[in-house]
């Protein structure tokens, strides 16, 4: 895993929180370095001002594809400039009569996305939903990855203090350590999720935040 601090650079220039208020760029540059000349597709879910999918833009010099899905696109800054690569949609991911008619558009087949992050509601119900929906179209070595898991988990605001607030993270054993799967009340958090198709999983908080997101890769 590298880093060079060059996402969040690409973030704070771009204006997106996850390199200036969540502090989400140093992990994940940490597990998409490797991959940012050779990735080819990636999804957004949740565009509000553009800014993250702007940073995406610039720092995933190979892509072909970068789609942002949102259920309005009001909120997108007009004044910003992305590449040819970008598309901007509006879908509702958790309804697959909108999801598999703008698969289809983008010529988006199952086990063919290099890169997913949900960061739309941040409501648990709709994030399962989305996972459900969407780890299909993961490739093999592929990332989903989910922001904000807690914010309909009261229980779990300020659970995470133990970990640095500069973008700590700890590595989740498969089958053994059930903190992702068993957020809500002992129930699993993403019921569906075939266990035996994931290779790793990390998860990492912002004490500042008190943000708890889960990155999950693909065997």
């Amino acid at each position: 895993m590298n880093v060079n601090g060059e996402l969040t650079q690409l973030g704070l220039a771009a204006n997106t929180d996850k390199a200036y208020f969540h502090n989400f760029t140093p992990i994940y540059e940490r597990f998409l370095f490797d991959k940012r000349e050779t990735l080819q597709t990636m999804i957004e879910v949740g565009v509000l001002e553009g800014g993250s999918i702007k940073m995406w833009d610039t720092y995933f010099t190979g892509a072909k594809l970068l789609l942002g899905l949102d259920i309005t696109l009001e909120k997108v800054k007009p004044e910003t400039q992305y590449s040819d690569r970008v598309k901007l949609e509006v879908c509702d991911p958790t309804n697959t009569t909108q999801l598999e008619p703008m698969m289809n558009k983008y010529s988006i087949a199952q086990g063919s996305v290099d890169l997913i992050i949900d960061d739309a509601s941040h409501i648990v119900s709709h994030q399962i939903i989305n996972l459900f929906n969407m780890w299909k179209y993961v490739k093999s070595g592929g990332m989903y990855i989910i922001e904000d898991v807690h914010t309909s988990v009261p229980t779990l605001i300020g659970r995470h203090a133990h970990l640095a607030t500069n973008g700590g993270y700890m590595d989740v054993e498969i089958g053994t350590d059930q903190r992702i799967f068993h957020l809500m009340h002992g129930q699993p958090a993403f019921p569906g999720l075939p266990l035996n198709e994931i290779e790793h999983i990390a998860y990492f908080s912002n004490v500042g935040t008190l943000s708890l997101t889960c990155i999950i890769t693909k065997k």
